[in-house]
């Protein structure tokens, strides 16, 4: 049943992918244009018939394929030669996504606007972002300087229609509109999205799996650990505060926070501070004040939930 396949999870719509464009392992599907950056190569989304092990990733990645970010469900955004071999991967179905999935629901009805306005144009995180500048040059639109954008974002200014074709280009992620901070110059800080085993998960998916509480519930009884904190603050200012940003939490959501000394004990939140390459896989750089995992699934315990924060 269709129902039971997994499903292609994006702001745009829920899809099975096999459904709407049968898989066949050699097909490249190069249906949009791209620069001469790396010829042969195209950003794809492959997805797995379950959730992808350590091991299938590692094949993936020796045959040429760079893993980019997790895509719901069970599916990973890589750039990839355009004859990669997918045979004996697990892959149940790759391609490259229509260009009306790299459009924010907020601009269906952009093109048919006269006005000029600001977008966001966010890239794959390994294009070349002077490559990037020449293609929104190249489209008409003017660059908006922003010392506040995320490294592969992009702030425009132009023709709505101009800026909505540049989906079709290959190095395009996502496309969405900009926000009054950013339009007015107000300093901002760029959420780059939360990050999982697979990679940090991009502007243009909503959601991530069921979360601990399973499916429909709503619900959930969730542990924190505090590991680290930082000599820059008091420890028990740092302490309060993050038990006050917890409650706020539970205001709106229908969880409780219970702390705990069992940083990896299942439904555990370790809250810690830490520099550089802190064991995580993701080390921290200039710029990045923190960063946090979705919960299981996608994520394994004991790292599912946990919040870090760069001292």
């Amino acid at each position: 049943m269709l129902a039971a396949q997994p499903l292609l999870r994006l702001r745009t719509r829920q899809f099975d992918p096999v459904a709407v464009t049968p898989f066949a392992a050699r097909k490249a599907l190069l249906r949009q244009r791209r620069l001469p950056r790396a010829p042969g190569v195209s950003h794809l989304i492959v997805q797995f018939h379950s959730q992808p092990s350590a091991d299938q990733v590692a094949a993936l990645t020796a045959r040429g394929a760079t893993v980019l970010g997790y895509v719901p469900d069970f599916a990973v955004s890589v750039a990839a030669p355009d004859r990669i071999d997918f045979s004996g991967l697990g892959v149940r179905w790759a391609g490259v996504l229509p260009a009306r999935d790299k459009l924010s629901p907020l601009l269906v009805n952009a093109g048919d606007t006269a006005s000029a306005a600001y977008y966001l144009i966010e890239f794959y995180p390994d294009v070349d972002m002077g490559v990037a500048r020449m293609l929104v040059l190249g489209a008409g639109l003017q660059l908006q300087e922003n010392p506040d954008l995320a490294p592969n974002h992009l702030l425009v200014l132009g023709d709505p229609a101009r800026a909505v074709q540049l989906a079709n280009w290959d190095e395009v992620s996502y496309i969405f509109p900009a926000s009054p901070e950013l339009i007015a110059g107000v300093p901002v800080r760029a959420c780059a999205g939360a990050l999982t085993a697979e990679g940090q998960v991009s502007q243009d998916i909503p959601l991530i799996g069921d979360g601990w509480d399973g499916p429909g519930l709503g619900a959930a009884d969730l542990l924190y650990a505090v590991t680290s904190l930082t000599p820059q603050l008091g420890a028990s200012a740092a302490q309060a505060e993050i038990v006050r940003a917890f409650n706020e939490w539970a205001k709106y959501a229908k969880l409780t926070f219970t702390q705990t000394t069992a940083a990896t004990g299942p439904h555990t939140l370790n809250v810690l501070f830490a520099q550089g390459d802190h064991g995580d896989g993701y080390p921290f750089v200039p710029g990045v004040l923190a960063h946090t995992f979705f919960p299981a699934p996608p994520n394994p315990e004991p790292i599912a939930g946990d919040l870090h924060f760069n001292d």
